[in-house]
Parts: C-alpha cells; sequence; structure tokens
C-alpha cells in the first residue's frame, strides 16, 4: 500500500460513555469494540505496565483465537509464530537479538495459557478483553501525534536535548501522554479537572522547531506539547469538557462530576508499572503575574 493512499476505518464514537458502551448486547457491536481495543493494544497504545498482566491478557487472545488449551498441539514450537497475535509488538520486538528474553515470554505465555481449560463463548472472552482495556484511563482515547522536551541534565545547554515523541490520548475523562518508544511508557495522565490548558507560543524561543504548541498545567507547573495537531486537541479537549459539563449539570468540571473513567486516573500511581513519569517530562514553572 502507497503511503499516501487512504484508509478506511470503522471507529466508535469516542464520547460514548463507558456505561452505556457496557450496556451494549448485540453481539456485532460488541465485536466491533473488541476489534478496535484488540488493535490498539496490539499496536502499543494500550500500554499495560505490568508484565504479568500482558501475560494474562495474552493468554485470553489465544484463547479466543486457538480454543481451550490442548496440551498436544499447544506447545512453544507452536505457540512462537504467532507471539504478535498475542503481545503488542512493543512488548516482543524490544526483546529483539536476546533469545534467551523470547523465549521466556513464550514461556509465561504458554504458563497463563494453560490455565485456561474451560471452554467459553467467544463474546464472553471478547468482554474478557474489553474489561481489562476499559480499566485503563486511555481506553477509547482518540491519539495525536506530538513531541515534548525532555529534561535538562546536568551538562544544560552544552548537550542536545532533542524532544520525544509521543502520542497525546484524549478521551472524554482525561489525557495521557505516553513515549513512541520500544517501551512504550505512560509518561502522564490526568483527568481534565487537575489541568488546565491553552494553545500558546513555546515558553522558549529555541524549541519545537516551530510546530504549534498546546500547554498544559498541573501542579503548578508548565508542560510545553508540540504539535501540528495543536489546535485540534485543543478543540477536542473542549468538545470533552462541554460533554462532561452537560453530564455533570454542571458549568465546572470538579469532583462533583460523576463520570465512568475517572477510577482509572486515581489508580495511576497504586497500579504496579502504571504510574506518571514526570521526572521524564521537562517541566516549567508558572511565570509570576
Amino acid at each position: 500500500m502507497r503511503i499516501d493512499e487512504p484508509v478506511v476505518k470503522v471507529m466508535k464514537n469516542c464520547f460514548i460513555p463507558l456505561a452505556d458502551e457496557r450496556a451494549v448486547k448485540n453481539p456485532t457491536m460488541i465485536e466491533l469494540f473488541f476489534n478496535e481495543a484488540r488493535n490498539a493494544y496490539l499496536e502499543g497504545r494500550y500500554p499495560l505496565g505490568d508484565d504479568n498482566a500482558y501475560d494474562r491478557v495474552a493468554a485470553v487472545l489465544a484463547h479466543l483465537e486457538l480454543g481451550v488449551f490442548d496440551a498436544t498441539r499447544h506447545t512453544l514450537n507452536f505457540l512462537t509464530p504467532k507471539m504478535l497475535n498475542f503481545y503488542p509488538v512493543t512488548q516482543y520486538e524490544k526483546r529483539e537479538g536476546v533469545v534467551w528474553q523470547r523465549k521466556q515470554l513464550e514461556q509465561k505465555l504458554l504458563e497463563q495459557y494453560r490455565l485456561r481449560t474451560t471452554t467459553t463463548a467467544q463474546i464472553d472472552l471478547m468482554k474478557e478483553f474489553l474489561e481489562d482495556c476499559r480499566s485503563l484511563p486511555f481506553y477509547g482515547a482518540a491519539f495525536f501525534d506530538a513531541q515534548v522536551e525532555r529534561p535538562v541534565g546536568r551538562l544544560g545547554k552544552l548537550k542536545d536535548h532533542h524532544d520525544v515523541d509521543v502520542w497525546v490520548a484524549i478521551n472524554r475523562d482525561g489525557i495521557c501522554i505516553m513515549e513512541k518508544k520500544k517501551s512504550q511508557e505512560l509518561l502522564l495522565g490526568m483527568p481534565f479537572k487537575q489541568i488546565c490548558w491553552n494553545v500558546a507560543d513555546p515558553i522558549l524561543e529555541d524549541t519545537s522547531a516551530g510546530l504549534p504548541c498546546i500547554v498544559l498545567q498541573f501542579q503548578g507547573q508548565l508542560l510545553q506539547v508540540f504539535s501540528k495537531q495543536a489546535l485540534m486537541m485543543d478543540a477536542y479537549i473542549d468538545s470533552c469538557v462541554l460533554g462532561l459539563k452537560k453530564s455533570g449539570g454542571s458549568d465546572e468540571v470538579d469532583s462533583s462530576v460523576k463520570h465512568s473513567l475517572s477510577d482509572s486516573y486515581s489508580r495511576l500511581n497504586s497500579q504496579t508499572g502504571l504510574r506518571n513519569q514526570l521526572n521524564k517530562l521537562r517541566l516549567h514553572p508558572v511565570p509570576k503575574r
């Protein structure tokens, strides 16, 4: 396929409340939800943080594709060429060149898959996978390409500080920033009630290579996010917040607004391997007025 050839994708409405999505009973719709979530997971856009979580979710996908575990068929040699059907490419390829690490991952999948000895309807396996994804703060988000600044080290300007390529994931509850490199780490996750934002000029003139900038303010600090899609992100956040105001019956986005994904943000720092990593971001102080 040529790189500039248009691609048509079926995607669910990002503004659908999670409670409404869970209430859907139509098997065709559930399968569409599942396919979108699985694609995001396999592309590395749904990092789980905890390696054990990857193994458990991979076993669900193996059960769905291969059926109940059969010791005579489902050996390591059988699973090896299928690993990218069950693990994100980022999880498997970061072990490229380290054969024993890949074999270790394959062994973990086999151990988890071996536990799945009960015949389960495919639709129920899809729901099981979806519930794992729905616990993530960036589930159902729209993804935007962007860059953020690295922290300045001890050498300061004596060393070049290349910006970090990231995904900015925005859903109806908040905003997350994930590094695009092989580890696919979550760097920041904040609900809208804890941030302010605005499209603005860069704080420093020598940054961003001329890209538009959206500035996020939280915890008394500023984070610059550079992207050609900055205006789109700003408009999308405005739409999400407007939806929260309507659903909460309030003119303010505060703790009185009840929405289905807020718990996933509050669990960020308690989930193993899935937490804010502000030390990997260059944050600026809020200018004094």
